[in-house]
């Protein structure tokens, strides 16, 4: 249950960052990562908040967890930013 009450967060916090809310789109991912601290999508999110936020400690704590727990980083984009910062 409590990981589809994350889900059901992410969706709501993805559709509220395309439309430009990132205030609402930070509470429903926080939302998200307190029902699942380990929703890898719900930290990568939440560092994209943080980045238009221009808080790079923040951004840089949920790339960190993000990776740690398994993230998909292909093309090394991720790791970049992290060692750029």
């Amino acid at each position: 249950q409590r990981k589809k009450e994350a889900q059901k967060a992410y969706d709501q916090a993805r559709t509220a960052y395309d439309s430009g809310d990132m205030a609402r789109a930070k509470e429903l991912l926080t939302r998200c990562l307190r029902y699942d601290p380990s929703a890898v999508g719900c930290h990568r999110a939440m560092a994209r908040v943080y980045t238009k936020e221009d808080n790079t400690p923040k951004v840089k704590y949920h790339l960190d967890r993000y990776l740690e727990l398994g993230g998909a980083d292909e093309d090394f984009k991720v790791r970049d930013w992290l060692r750029a910062h």
